[in-house]
């Protein structure tokens, strides 16, 4: 073999290396839930830190009960207490469990008013967990208070309640969602807490901004939840324009490795399922490809315990 032969040779094995390359590449991003190799209607396999969907006040006495209604597409379900938690464990599914009024009875006021911890609060709490124990297993996490900093709760106060809940429920994840006006260069985590998010009902850009500004100030063992709307406004005016975003928070969830879950906002409270049908099918979708495999075992930082 003279040398322009063997040259021809080398040059053709780096063509076919190259190809390899290339198609290992685009497999690799359709596994992960690269956007770019979505189907048409509908999204792709998310990566695996993205392994929770679920709703808000899917059972409480104001809204009412509807499991029924978003249980085949949702893995955990936002329930306003112990009775809530009863129903979900007669139907064998998983709860995030609001325990908000057994620490802090009060709210409101922009942050202006205090809202400190209630005086009696391990007395209501020690009631409160023995009624859960029964339960425990349907018990996904405990929603601590929603927008704590923005009802009054101070950073001490929601640190004393967390704590609380983990000397009962040491092995459970512990949530706190935040309102973005508390995002403020003073602003802390409580370093207690295990899955932390923020309600923004914006445009996904700004979304993504508050989501960069939370993550910088994430300790090593947390994780983030995302809060899409489920409700009509100036961000998403139309029943055509709400699934749009309701895809842009899955694609940005899927980008970013710290994201374990979207919990919706909005149906229910702000919103009827048949003024949304065109929403509703697109979430189905987004559940469904989240779902669609048990991805709640826990990582070895994302709290909480793995599932037996």
């Amino acid at each position: 073999m003279d040398w322009r032969t063997a040259a021809v040779s080398v040059a053709c094995m780096i063509m076919c290396l190259f190809a390899q390359v290339l198609w290992l590449s685009s497999g690799l991003a359709a596994a992960a839930g690269d956007p770019a190799s979505s189907p048409p209607g509908g999204p792709s396999a998310p990566p695996r830190g993205l392994r929770y969907y679920g709703h808000y006040w899917v059972e409480s006495k104001p809204y009412g009960s509807h499991l029924d209604e978003v249980g085949s597409h949702c893995n955990v379900h936002f329930v306003e207490n112990v009775d809530g938690l009863r129903k979900c464990a007669l139907k064998g599914v998983q709860c995030i469990l609001q325990v908000r009024w057994e620490f802090f009875a009060g709210g409101g006021g922009n942050g202006a008013v205090p809202n400190p911890i209630r005086p009696d609060h391990e007395s209501f709490w020690s009631k409160t967990a023995e009624q859960v124990t029964p339960y425990t297993d349907r018990v996904e996490a405990f929603n601590m208070i929603d927008e704590p900093y923005w009802n009054g709760v101070s950073k001490k106060d929601l640190d004393t309640a967390i704590a609380a809940v983990k000397a009962k429920f040491p092995r459970k994840p512990v949530m706190v969602i935040f309102a973005v006006p508390s995002f403020t260069p003073s602003f802390a985590v409580p370093a207690g807490a295990d899955w932390l998010g923020f309600d923004c009902y914006d445009s996904i850009g700004v979304v993504a901004k508050h989501l960069r500004f939370l993550k910088s100030k994430l300790k090593l063992h947390q994780r983030l939840f995302l809060v899409p709307q489920s409700f009509l406004n100036k961000a998403a005016p139309t029943d055509e324009e709400l699934p749009k975003l309701n895809r842009q928070y899955y694609d940005l969830a899927s980008s970013e490795p710290l994201v374990i879950g979207l919990l919706n906002f909005g149906l229910f409270t702000d919103a009827k399922a048949g003024s949304i049908p065109l929403t509703l099918q697109m979430q189905r979708k987004i559940g469904e490809a989240i779902t669609s495999n048990d991805r709640r075992t826990q990582d070895s930082s994302g709290g909480g315990s793995p599932r037996r």
